[in-house]
């Protein structure tokens, strides 16, 4: 569900509808002059209601890989945190805020509706050739939900003449320390042929702690 605001109060009522990813000139109903600056709102904002089975994992992020104009989050009516830039992932730890068992969780997400509700030092793509600035959810928003350890960050470095591909993962541990080991399959994109394998030795991490394994 979408509707249109101010920057500081929920609307009341979200009559309209949009994609994501998209932007919110593919709403419906449309609404009117959007992409560009208008006495109609400062805001859009977003909203999604969600439920998850069972007890709530140690670990659960939202990931909301790309948004504009400044994203500002609350879960459950608390807010969750805040993201300005327009091109780089916001990470939110939103478990303090979460409810499991089935019940019911309620996401909302305000953006700017225009490229004035940014700090001027904040890059937001502006072009010669543009006239609509159109702001919106453009990327996928994801809630991560895991137990420790868990993998934070995956490089993969493909060695052609050599026939192999070196892998390093980030991995985290969570409020206790852990014993692990990361394993690497290797396929073919067409048809999912494996091709290689490998697994790291043991690995000990203390409790809050990250470390890089390679492969």
């Amino acid at each position: 569900q979408i509707a249109e605001g101010s920057m500081d109060a929920k609307p009341q009522d979200f009559s309209h509808t949009v994609a994501v990813p998209g932007l919110v000139d593919m709403a419906q109903p449309a609404f009117a002059e959007v992409g560009k600056k208008s006495d109609l709102r400062q805001a859009f904002w977003y909203r999604r209601e969600f439920k998850l089975d069972g007890p709530l994992p140690e670990v659960a992020i939202l990931k909301l890989h790309k948004a504009r104009y400044g994203t500002k989050v609350w879960v459950n009516g608390q807010l969750a945190g805040e993201h300005l830039p327009c091109f780089t992932p916001a990470w939110l730890d939103v478990r303090p805020y979460l409810k499991g068992e089935g019940q019911a969780n309620e996401l909302v997400v305000r953006v700017g509706a225009d490229r004035d509700s940014m700090p001027q030092d904040m890059p937001t793509g502006w072009d010669f050739e543009k006239y609509l600035y159109l702001p919106g959810i453009y990327d996928s928003v994801e809630l991560i939900l895991t137990a420790p350890p868990r993998i934070v960050n995956v490089q993969t470095v493909p060695d052609i003449v050599g026939k192999k591909v070196r892998v390093v993962a980030e991995i985290a541990a969570g409020s206790k320390a852990c014993d692990f080991q990361l394993k690497a399959d290797v396929a073919e994109a067409v048809g999912g042929k494996a091709v290689g394998s490998a697994q790291s030795p043991p690995v000990h991490l203390e409790a809050n702690a990250e470390t890089k394994v390679e492969l």
